[in-house]
């Protein structure tokens, strides 16, 4: 019985592991605030079974907005001037 329930624990949690890894894209898009978060949800649900869809969602999660890239490019251009 105990071992029953060791197995299942195991399973369980395993399964929740690969449920964060397999959306580690959307949650990185909801955490950035990304202006794109509901299509890296759906490129992430549909396409990320395909490791090459998972990537491309990873990438496009992790990159900013236009207008937060050009902030950015900004800011580091008073830095080193």
């Amino acid at each position: 019985m105990l071992e029953t329930l060791q197995n299942s624990c195991m399973w369980f949690f395993g399964v929740v592991i690969i449920w964060f890894i397999y959306f580690l894209p959307t949650l990185i898009a909801l955490k950035k605030v990304h202006d794109n978060k509901a299509s890296i949800f759906i490129c992430n649900f549909f396409l990320g079974w395909t490791f090459l869809g998972w990537i491309v969602a990873l990438m496009w999660a992790c990159i900013g907005s236009v207008e937060e890239i050009k902030n950015n490019i900004k800011v580091y251009k008073k830095l080193f001037k």
